[in-house]
Parts: C-alpha cells; sequence; structure tokens
C-alpha cells in the first residue's frame, strides 16, 4: 500500500473539470449538515459534511486504496481530528478522503474498490461531536481541494441564502450602513451575516459565491471552489483568493459574519450591492437561488 500525507499536497495550477468524472454520494442518506469553505476556528473547512446516523460508506468511483488510518492501530500513529479514514484515489487525477469512521469498520481486504464496495462505516472519531462523514475531494494535479459538490450528484436545495445586516470597520470600530447615511471617504472593512440553508429547517451552511460591487463594478468575487496555497498560507478562491484571517473575522456579530472585502469609498452617491448565491448546478451558470442587498450611502466629510 502506498504511504502518502494527502493533507500537504499544494501547489499553484488549475483543478480537474466535474464533467471528466461519474461520481456517486458516499452515503445513501446524503443529509449535508456543512459545507465547503465554512469556518472551522482557525482555518477553513475543506470538505463537506454528511449526516444520517450510522450507514455504509462507499468510494464515489472506482479506484485504489492508497492509505488508510485508524486510531491505535496505524503504524507511525499521527494525531490527527480526522480520526479513522481511507483514501481512494481514482485514475491518478483525484483522490477522495473518508474521515471519522467507526472504530474497526475500515475494509481492509482489498485495495482495488469499486462503487458498490463498503469501506466503512460512519461514525465519530477523531474531532467530531457526532456520527458523520467528512468527505474531501483532493485534485492531484494542483494539490488543491476541491469543493466535493462539484462531482457529487446533484441535490435539491430549496431555501434562498441569507445576508444580514451590513456593517463597515475602520479604525475597529463597526458600522451599521443603512439606506441614505452619510460616511466619510476612504477605506472601510465590508462585514455581514452571510450563510445558505438547503431546507426551511436546515443547520446554516456556507453558500458557493458571494459577490461585492459598488454601482455596477465588481470589486469582490468570491467563489467556494477551491482551497489553494497561495505564499504559504490557504486561500479560499476568488479572483485573488482570500485568506482566513481576512474573511472570517474577529469580534463577530454571529459565527457566519464574513467579510467579502475592503472598499475605498470617494465622495458621492454610492450604492453598495452584496449578492449570495447557493450552489448550483452546473456550478459555472450560477442559476441558483440567489439573494441581493443594496444599501446607498452619502460619502462625505
Amino acid at each position: 500500500m502506498k504511504r502518502m500525507f494527502v493533507f500537504i499536497l499544494f501547489a499553484a495550477t488549475g483543478i480537474l473539470f466535474p464533467q471528466d468524472f461519474n461520481f456517486r454520494w458516499p452515503v445513501d442518506d446524503n443529509t449535508i449538515t456543512a459545507t465547503f469553505g465554512e469556518s472551522r476556528s482557525t482555518h477553513f473547512h475543506n470538505g463537506i459534511d454528511i449526516g444520517g446516523g450510522e450507514q455504509n460508506v462507499y468510494p464515489v468511483d472506482d479506484g485504489e486504496v492508497v492509505y488508510y488510518f485508524e486510531e491505535g492501530n496505524s503504524p507511525g500513529d499521527i494525531p490527527t481530528g480526522l480520526g479513522n479514514f481511507i483514501v481512494v484515489e481514482h485514475g491518478k487525477e483525484v483522490r477522495s478522503v473518508y474521515c471519522h469512521l467507526k472504530k474497526n469498520s475500515i475494509l481492509k481486504s482489498k485495495y482495488n474498490v469499486e462503487k458498490t464496495d463498503c469501506i466503512g462505516l460512519t461514525g465519530s472519531t477523531g474531532f467530531s461531536k457526532g456520527i458523520h462523514l467528512h468527505f474531501s475531494l483532493i485534485d492531484l494535479e494542483s494539490g488543491s481541494l476541491i469543493n466535493p459538490l462539484l462531482f457529487l450528484p446533484k441535490y435539491v436545495d430549496r431555501v434562498s441564502p441569507h445576508i444580514g445586516r451590513i456593517y463597515a470597520v475602520r479604525n475597529g470600530k463597526k458600522i451599521e450602513l443603512k439606506n441614505g447615511m452619510s460616511i466619510s471617504p476612504g477605506k472601510v472593512r465590508i462585514t455581514a451575516e452571510i450563510y445558505d440553508r438547503i431546507t426551511l429547517r436546515g443547520m446554516e451552511v456556507s453558500p458557493y459565491r458571494i459577490v461585492l460591487k459598488i454601482g455596477k463594478k465588481v470589486v469582490v468575487d468570491i467563489v467556494y471552489d477551491l482551497l489553494k496555497r497561495k505564499n504559504g498560507k490557504t486561500v479560499l478562491s476568488g479572483v485573488d483568493g482570500v485568506f482566513f484571517k481576512d474573511f472570517y473575522t474577529s469580534g463577530k456579530i454571529s459565527e457566519w459574519e464574513v467579510s467579502p472585502g475592503i472598499l475605498n469609498l470617494k465622495k458621492g452617491r454610492v450604492e453598495l450591492e452584496i449578492s449570495v448565491w447557493e450552489f448550483s448546478r452546473p456550478p459555472a451558470s450560477f442559476n441558483g437561488k440567489k439573494s441581493v442587498k443594496t444599501v446607498s450611502l452619502i460619502v462625505s466629510n
């Protein structure tokens, strides 16, 4: 069996195209409880979480088991929050990672697995607060961690994203932006509470895209499609990528407060617009449910 540490495979090239694959869901009850790019206190969530109680876990496509880890049983036992996990490689292009598996449930009798093979059971090993599957995808060419929803079969999202109050932060002071209010010119960091829900009573999850505009000009465009390395740190994709500490702000109004970016306000009337999309299929079309919130400001001394 190949022994590879799949957590440090980062580079700076492109990613795979979802249409090149025919993945299945890794479990039959695909209740999504967390999505890609969410805050995990100090870092971005690098996959999706699927609940549904204890159930069989399947490889999303045929492939080769290249690594597995069991707490207390693996040589060179490495501390990890992933608990028991297994890694499957698909055609030398992408690896799928299945985490928090139940103790003693990992398939060890075969290395070449098919979509119909049970490779483990969902569990709560590692840093976990309940039975679920943490599922990640790694593009081997670029080393980027990819949003699994780009590759998995379509699911139904019944609720539009939420955009809460919009704030401007300057010199450590946070001001709620309201229509018609005056604000002095200069640089401000924009923050807002932003999240999505898949069902009305479902858990809050991250959206798929956030766009910040001044008038008709797009200032920031953040897409939750992949995590890559930039200047030695992990960034969430966008035109230039956004660092965790810049995106998930301190002094939060809620755990879902994010900062799309910094604006340089100039004198005059300014219309600020935040648009948020849910995940859609095909993802490049951005034709899923969309929420928009605008604030008209008077920028003056």
